[in-house]
């Protein structure tokens, strides 16, 4: 029954890993030729958010890569995973 549990855990955390990679791969600051960043989820985080994955409107209609943008990308609405 535990190792179930623990299996469970870590499927989890690979599914929101993929989440980030996905907004990654859509988001062109992120995954560019010239850059070739990627995201992941910081689980450990709370809440888990995606590195370097940034919200640029508060409708959170559009995302942005902070390392890609050279600080121009605001930090303040985190996309979570």
């Amino acid at each position: 029954m535990k190792f179930v549990k623990q299996v469970f855990l870590f499927g989890a955390a690979a599914m929101s890993q993929d989440v980030c990679q996905d907004h990654c791969v859509n988001t062109p600051t992120c995954l560019n030729e010239e850059h070739q960043h990627g995201s992941y989820c910081k689980s450990w985080q709370n809440p888990p958010v995606c590195f370097g994955l940034y919200w640029i409107d508060s409708s959170r209609t559009q995302m942005c890569f902070e390392p890609a943008e050279d600080g121009a990308c605001g930090e303040a609405i985190p996309v979570e995973c």
